[in-house]
């Protein structure tokens, strides 16, 4: 940027948005982003309250406390939606600094159901000598924001109210303190969350003791939820006769989870045959004769898969219906439910029926005509030129002439992210569906990386079409990605597994560049599928890691690549792998086209 860009002559253009955003991430250039963020307020009005919070977050890093909280008071930013971010920075700094006269002309222009605003004003008459009504407001506090960070500093100056100090702690991941809390109240309302903390403390024995003591004293509705728990700590402690009833209870009341940790169980421990199961329990609903026929397929009971997955065709599922379907196709039953359009874009209808009809999406165009606020739009195009694609999305109507806009805004700034987030949106807002618009097709499945990803997996060996569908659901195509769990770029990869991956370190720099990132994911790829021997794993491996995919391999013993994918415990990484096998599908048929075009 800075060999192309003379800083001292900026553009006036849209060009300074990225500059400026750029800036923003360069540490010793601070200076120089101050300056053309000031500008860029100037010059587009219509995200000003956004540069502001940047601009005002910029200067609380530089701890120049007192010019934020000017700028913030001078500039009108008080009713900006950015403002309960800002006041969660600023107050707890005027607080450090003994500020309290500052901090008492911020709280007077507040509305009270902002928590930094409620800490604030406890500290505040703390300051005074007044504890008593500084108390008042951090229980309210933490009664009304127990997951806010600030919450943990209030609960020092309440006593009593164990139940709520104990939902802070809860909320914030200090599983030790929150049931220390609990155990101090005889509130019913924290019951369930005392006993998940021991769970979650893997105290299993003491769980299941104070589970049995208080069960019915939890409310009916969350019941469920606990019982669930505590199939899963009989499990962890070898009562696999308790955690088999209790899965089975529920998965009879059409529970596919517990129907899921049920065919779970069963496999990792051998506990009872297809043909015990189906002998001595009674099994009653269309979700467990759905995966006791995955169980009896597994088993080789084929004749008693067939009868289990027939019977699993009466459920509600469509989902369900149609997996049974394509096992009792495999098996030589003549059956086919009628689907509804939301399932045909599933990976088991395309590869039984092949794609649903393509229409030229022609009517499309008549969305142009209907009239749109040209504000919103542009607000959304600054946005995204500016690189900041959740609040583009943020300001963007969610009515069909908005989205059909949008898509043509961002397919023309290049946000393949952005296309497929809003293609999507628009064919769920159709009245009909299909045949599908092959724009949407198009949007929802976009081809601008292929070239790049056919030249790098060429080296690897690697079906090019699998690895641009794995970018695809790893991060829509975003190559500045990045994952609440840390990971980076195209192939969201985390700074460990590419540390794993060269034997050296990797800069976060590196692997948010494209070429490199795709590099990188691949070879990853390619050590997951040559250690597991099978693309279902080496898929599964790349969401759930290689231990996970290399114990599956242990237990499900089966050579049916479908089966397999089914029989994945984790419900994120099964789907995960469905979408990509469906993505290969898709994608095959837009490549074939592209090539006939």
């Amino acid at each position: 940027l800075l060999d192309f860009i003379d800083l001292k002559n900026p553009p006036k253009n849209e060009l300074l948005l990225p500059i400026v955003h750029i800036l923003e991430e360069i540490p010793d250039k601070e200076h120089e982003y101050l300056e053309l963020c000031q500008l860029a307020m100037q010059s587009f009005p219509e995200i000003k309250e956004y540069l502001s919070f940047r601009y005002i977050l910029k200067l609380v890093e530089r701890d120049l406390v007192d010019s934020a909280l000017n700028f913030f008071l001078l500039t009108g930013s008080l009713g900006s939606p950015y403002t309960p971010q800002v006041l969660d920075l600023i107050i707890p700094l005027l607080v450090q600094h003994k500020q309290f006269h500052l901090l008492d002309s911020i709280i007077k222009r507040f509305p009270e159901d902002i928590p930094s605003v409620y800490w604030a004003k406890g500290k505040l008459y703390l300051a005074k000598g007044c504890p008593s009504k500084a108390k008042v407001f951090f229980i309210t506090l933490i009664k009304k924001f127990p997951k806010h960070y600030l919450s943990l500093d209030a609960i020092k100056y309440v006593k009593g109210y164990y139940g709520e100090k104990g939902d802070v702690y809860f909320y914030n991941g200090e599983y030790k303190k929150a049931y220390l809390n609990y155990k101090k109240t005889q509130n019913r309302r924290f019951l369930h969350r005392r006993l998940i903390s021991l769970y979650r403390m893997c105290r299993y024995s003491n769980f299941i003791k104070e589970y049995k003591k208080f069960r019915r004293k939890i409310p009916n509705k969350i019941r469920k939820k606990i019982d669930t728990y505590a199939a899963y700590a009989y499990w962890r402690l070898g009562f696999h006769q308790k955690a088999l009833k209790l899965f089975l209870y529920y998965a009879n009341k059409g529970d596919i989870l517990s129907a899921r940790e049920l065919l779970d169980l069963l496999l990792k421990e051998k506990l009872l045959s297809p043909y015990e199961l189906a002998q001595n329990h009674h099994i009653k609903s269309p979700e467990l004769f759905y995966t006791m026929g995955l169980y009896a397929l597994h088993y080789g009971a084929d004749s008693l898969a067939k009868k289990f997955l027939l019977n699993a065709l009466s459920t509600n599922s469509q989902e369900i219906k149609l997996r049974s379907y394509f096992f009792l196709k495999s098996l030589g039953e003549k059956v086919e439910p009628k689907l509804e359009e939301k399932e045909y874009l599933d990976f088991f209808s395309l590869y039984t029926r092949g794609l649903p009809v393509i229409s030229s999406g022609g009517f499309l165009n008549s969305l142009l005509v209907i009239p749109v606020n040209p504000d919103s739009l542009k607000k959304f195009r600054l946005f995204l030129i500016y690189g900041e694609y959740t609040e583009a999305l943020r300001y963007l109507p969610q009515k069909p002439q908005y989205l059909y806009r949008g898509i043509l805004i961002a397919d023309s700034l290049a946000f393949d992210n952005v296309v497929i987030h809003l293609s999507l949106k628009l064919l769920n807002s159709l009245e009909k569906k299909y045949p599908i618009p092959l724009i949407l097709l198009k949007g929802i499945f976009p081809l601008s990386y292929y070239r790049k990803i056919h030249k790098i997996a060429s080296v690897f060996g690697l079906d090019p079409l699998l690895i641009h569908s794995l970018v695809r659901e790893e991060s829509w195509f975003n190559p500045d990605a990045v994952s609440a769990k840390g990971a980076i770029g195209l192939m969201q990869l985390l700074p460990g597994t590419a540390h794993r991956v060269t034997g050296g370190n990797i800069s976060y720099e590196d692997l948010m560049s494209p070429e490199f990132n795709l590099m990188l994911g691949m070879k990853y790829f390619k050590t997951l599928y040559d250690t597991t021997n099978h693309v279902i794993l080496a898929i599964a491996g790349y969401n759930a890691g290689l231990s996970r995919a290399m114990s599956w391999k242990q237990i499900y013993k089966t050579r049916d690549p479908f089966l397999l994918m089914e029989l994945i415990p984790f419900s994120e990484t099964r789907k995960y792998v469905e979408r990509i096998m469906r993505d290969i599908i898709i994608y095959k048929y837009l490549i074939k086209m592209e090539g006939n075009q």
